[in-house]
């Protein structure tokens, strides 16, 4: 299923790392060769989650958002799946989709490092951003290395 959604019996979180955590340690449960990803948002002065969703089409998703009215998105999340063959693994940074959805929202972005088990955070106007050479390649637009959240290994 494509289509993020609200949970009506989710508990509220009382901040956006707590939702965007519990997101993504059950993003960790789903299968972890395609990318699954959600929101985090603010309604009435409590953070939740929306379900993780996926297009079932490897390191991409484009999902739809349904969440309440009058809700604020907050935060996104994702899952950054093993490179498959000899790639170079450079999932632990966030992409230059990543970082550009985050800057127009004004929204942190979260990701699951499946390679690393670690999660990683990047908050617009705080976490710097760069364009860097990849195999020879200039990246399509600034990729960030983010911060730190936690680690599972």
């Amino acid at each position: 299923d494509n289509i993020s959604r609200f949970d009506p019996n989710q508990s509220p979180f009382d901040s956006v790392q707590e939702a965007a955590l519990t997101a993504l340690h059950q993003v960790q449960t789903l299968d972890q060769r395609v990318e699954h990803s959600g929101v985090v948002f603010e309604f009435r002065g409590s953070f939740y989650y929306t379900l993780p969703a996926t297009t079932s089409r490897g390191n991409k998703t484009h999902v739809q958002i349904a969440y309440p009215q009058g809700a604020r998105i907050v935060a996104l999340y994702h899952n950054h799946p093993r490179p498959l063959g000899n790639y170079r693994d450079l999932t632990s940074l966030f992409s230059a989709l990543d970082v550009a959805t985050a800057d127009d929202l004004h929204a942190d972005s979260y990701i699951y490092v499946q390679s690393t088990g670690e999660i990683r955070e990047y908050s617009p106007g705080t976490d710097k951003h760069e364009t860097k050479t990849i195999l020879y390649h200039v990246t399509n637009g600034d990729v960030a290395d983010g911060h730190l959240v936690a680690s599972s290994k």
